[in-house]
């Protein structure tokens, strides 16, 4: 009688992943993994080159560099059905003369929402001479110093970029205090006594990164339509109007929507710009453009050196094609016309063994770390049952998606993202799709259980599902060193 373990034993997958000038407007000891806790954070909040520079050491400490493919880029995939499998089209971004195909058993979608930058839709914007930026694509040489420059937009990366110059905005935005400084300072310089303290007491740090977390948490609050609410937008408006000098362009930025509605920013060095006579802010909406300047539909002519474009981004559609059962194509799945929908924050209906970060409907507020953790331990879960119960796919059912998403627009019409205002958060439409309905302990909570009857399971066999039920005997053989149901008193 053979007494080789048989039973549950994980086979080997193939899996492909797809993926993975700023400062982020979250606390940088909110913005790591929580299993590799950085105390070295310099400042508050931390650059872009800083935030790199961690996720580099990450992956250099944890030997992950061997999984990494650099200067590659996918321009197709599609489920192969008589196979099972993912075909993953692939090439070189220095030779795009050859595709290479590569088979997978797992394919994970994890480009991320903010890659594919749009530029503003300006009449006669090829009659410009001068350089026009995009603010997610900074070149590093650029020199502004010395020129006339206009930033369109007042998002996020405006105000993480604006110098000189004419700001011009469309509408308002909410500018936020900064409340996770000791005195509202807009910038925190760390010490290296605070270096020495989180790294020889990680009690202390620890300590420390729950009363950012708590801190953070709480201010979501306000997302909520209410009280709540009402109470935060009094207060940035508040904050705005004592901080921001210029009668005029305080009446350009404080928007008529709530707070929250878009996304807002604690951004008073954007004011502190703003605040200085060589800044003015222009709103309206430009008409075209000239050789040297910018046209505005009242008339007005701006004549500018460069142009910045703080004009957000595409956030879902993706930049290739990606084909699931049936011939569905997330291109248009993800789209105005295709509703933008997912499941769980973690895959898409009608493409079986395919799982996705960051999708439409998953945590944003906040920190971006707690939210990709969760989905991968989630998504590790339906790996592990994949890998194990003899399965070809697992799909979630439309159906399913479906019942998700009703759930997800009934309760967006309590949030404060369905007031009325532009927003990268909403469709054309004014249907709310990219913020998960909820907390982040409410996704956690929520992804605790798999809901497999929400799952199209396929088997190799259909009639011996029970397969994986081996021989009566785990890997852990008869005398393992763990006893499940032995625990310490």
């Amino acid at each position: 009688m053979d007494c080789k373990p048989a039973a549950f034993i994980a086979r080997p997958l193939r899996i492909i992943v797809v993926g993975a000038g700023c400062s982020c407007d979250v606390p940088s000891h909110t913005y790591q993994y929580s299993w590799n806790p950085n105390p070295g954070w310099s400042q508050l909040y931390a650059t872009a080159e800083e935030i790199h520079s961690y996720l580099a050491s990450t992956v250099d400490s944890f030997e992950l560099r061997k999984y990494f493919q650099f200067g590659t880029e996918c321009v197709g995939a599609e489920w192969d059905e008589t196979n099972c499998e993912w075909i993953v089209s692939t090439q070189v971004v220095h030779d795009r003369r050859t595709i290479t195909r590569r088979k997978c058993d797992v394919f994970v979608y994890a480009v991320g929402r903010l890659n594919n930058w749009k530029m503003p839709n300006i009449p006669d914007i090829a009659n410009f001479q001068g350089p026009i930026l995009h603010t997610a694509s900074w070149p590093s040489n650029i020199q502004l110093d010395d020129k006339d420059v206009a930033v369109i937009g007042n998002g996020a990366s405006a105000v993480q970029l604006t110098r000189k110059v004419y700001n011009i905005v469309r509408s308002g935005t909410w500018l936020v205090p900064h409340v996770f400084s000791r005195n509202g300072e807009p910038q925190v310089d760390y010490t290296e006594d605070d270096f020495r303290q989180w790294k020889e007491d990680p009690g202390l740090y620890l300590e420390f990164r729950y009363r950012l977390e708590r801190q953070l948490a709480a201010g979501f609050a306000g997302l909520w339509l209410g009280a709540s609410s009402r109470a935060f937008t009094r207060a940035a408006a508040e904050h705005m109007g004592s901080k921001i000098e210029d009668a005029r362009t305080r009446a350009a930025l404080v928007p008529e929507f709530p707070a929250g509605c878009r996304r807002f920013t604690p951004a008073d060095r954007y004011i502190e710009a703003l605040n200085q006579s060589r800044v003015d802010v222009v709103k309206g909406t430009i008409a075209g453009a000239t050789r040297d300047s910018l046209v505005m539909e009242d008339g007005a002519s701006y004549k500018v050196d460069v142009i910045v474009c703080a004009t957000g981004f595409d956030p879902y559609t993706p930049r290739f094609s990606v084909r699931g059962r049936d011939g569905l194509e997330l291109q248009e799945l993800w789209s105005d016309q295709g509703g933008y929908e997912s499941y769980m924050a973690a895959s898409v209906a009608g493409f079986p063994n395919l799982f996705v970060f960051n999708p439409p409907t998953c945590p944003v507020n906040g920190s971006a770390f707690p939210g990709i953790e969760r989905t991968s331990d989630y998504i590790m879960r339906v790996i592990s049952r994949l890998q194990t119960d003899n399965l070809n796919s697992i799909a979630v059912r439309h159906d399913a998606q479906a019942s998700f998403n009703k759930w997800v627009q009934k309760r967006m019409a309590s949030m404060v993202w369905s007031a009325p205002c532009s927003s990268w958060y909403k469709t054309g439409t004014g249907k709310v799709t990219v913020p998960w309905p909820g907390t982040i302990l409410h996704y956690y909570k929520a992804t605790e259980v798999i809901r497999w009857e929400d799952f199209d399971l396929r088997f190799q066999d259909e009639s011996t599902k029970y397969g994986s039920f081996g021989n009566g005997i785990t890997c852990d053989g008869f005398a393992p060193k763990e006893i499940p149901w032995l625990h310490s008193p």
